[in-house]
């Protein structure tokens, strides 16, 4: 048990705990410039940590978006509505034409400007390319609501 309370090495020469960056490792984490190898473990582990936080973080930041504007959709392509950015009106008239969150949508026409046409519930809708941009839909999508 002594070898792990004795102090492991001195890095005081590599950097001081009384030079400025050392001031701030002991205030944030108790750094000793002559660390026993408890402390050397416990330094290792908050680093783990922190790592291991830090690619946590990033992973749930990187998570593919899955929601794209139905204006985005080329010809040809299957999608399923996921939800409606609009006011009441614009929505109450989308979900007429039978543009409701779950339903499955076909890409008929798109060529980029002006209107498109999309198969919904097997009828043909033309929509502006504004209202498009106001129903999000997930390509490829499955059907179901989620």
């Amino acid at each position: 048990m002594a070898s792990v309370i004795e102090h492991v090495w001195d890095i005081n020469p590599y950097l001081n705990e009384k030079s400025a960056p050392g001031e701030i490792l002991k205030a944030l984490f108790g750094y000793n410039g002559n660390p026993s190898l408890t402390e050397v473990l416990a330094y290792l582990a908050y680093l783990g940590a922190a790592v291991a936080g830090i690619r946590w973080q990033n992973r749930t930041l990187a998570l593919p978006v899955t929601e794209v504007p139905l204006a985005e959709i080329g010809p040809g392509e299957r999608a399923v509505v996921r939800r409606l950015q609009a006011g009441r009106a614009v929505e109450n008239r989308l979900a007429s034409l039978g543009l409701t969150p779950g339903a499955p949508v076909e890409m008929v026409q798109n060529y980029g400007r002006g209107p498109l046409i999309v198969r919904v519930r097997g009828t043909r809708v033309a929509l502006g390319r504004g209202e498009a941009a106001k129903i999000l839909v997930e390509r490829g999508g499955n059907g179901r609501k989620s």
